[in-house]
């Protein structure tokens, strides 16, 4: 597997399996996009804002080697697909389930942070492969 470092001692780095995952999810949001926005004039030039955030925070969730920018990535991607979520809502139902996703992710994003701050606590560490390397048992 080829490693590289984007910025020299940074938190962002990528390699073959990275570049495959960052390829993958594009090309997913971008057929999604298509399909679902079928909008001419001034929605179109947000359908590509749109799309451009989703492509820009997909790379960066993808090379991020700290667990904090890992977290906080994962919560635009979340926070985005509830706003499209919401605007593409028609009726009371489709609102209610937006709101129903929004409170479920907001509750396992709990979860997870609880769990950021216990490792970060425990170990002061922050990059994911110096915590691969800790040992948390004592047994």
């Amino acid at each position: 597997i080829l490693y590289f470092n984007i910025f020299k001692n940074s938190n962002f780095f990528y390699n073959n399996f990275q570049l495959t995952l960052i390829f993958i999810s594009n090309l997913l949001i971008l057929i999604s996009f298509n399909l679902i926005f079928n909008f001419s004039g001034n929605k179109k030039i947000l359908n590509i804002k749109i799309c451009f955030y989703f492509f820009f925070i997909t790379f960066f969730f993808f090379i991020t080697k700290n667990i904090v920018y890992f977290f906080l990535l994962y919560e635009l991607l979340l926070i985005q697909s509830f706003i499209i979520e919401n605007f593409l809502s028609t009726n009371k139902k489709s609102l209610n389930c937006s709101y129903y996703f929004l409170i479920w992710t907001q509750i396992g994003s709990l979860l997870v942070f609880l769990g950021m701050f216990y490792i970060i606590y425990t170990t002061s560490i922050y990059n994911f492969s110096d915590i691969s390397g800790y040992y948390f048992s004592k047994i």
